[in-house]
């Protein structure tokens, strides 16, 4: 898969997935800035739903994505038209088996037929 960056650059942008058990396992256990945002924004954390967390300064700085305990070849597939056009990495505590799953429906939901 030549066509997918192996590492993050400086710019790169961090994709996360949690279940909706896991995320509300973290905000219990500790309210990191992420969490704290989420939760700060009056949204529903639902699966299915992506959340564009920024940075202090206001620049988009990481995707929170909410799955359910299937990784599938979909997952995420609907991102890549949904997010702003930048390089994303996918978080290195998501397991190499689900690495490949979600790369594939990346690319599959980045294609696009034209004549």
């Amino acid at each position: 898969m030549d066509c997918f960056y192996e590492a993050a650059d400086e710019d790169s942008i961090l994709i996360t997935l949690f279940t909706k058990a896991g995320f509300d396992e973290l905000t219990k256990s500790s309210l990191g800035t992420v969490t704290t945002w989420l939760l700060s924004s009056n949204r529903s954390i639902q699966e299915g739903n992506h959340y564009l967390v920024p940075d202090n300064a206001g620049k988009l700085n990481q995707v929170v994505v909410i799955v359910d305990d299937n990784i599938s070849i979909w997952t995420i597939a609907n991102l890549p038209f949904s997010l702003p056009v930048a390089n994303y990495f996918l978080a290195d505590t998501i397991p190499v088996e689900d690495r490949e799953k979600l790369i594939i429906g990346w690319g599959l939901g980045s294609y696009q037929f034209s004549k």
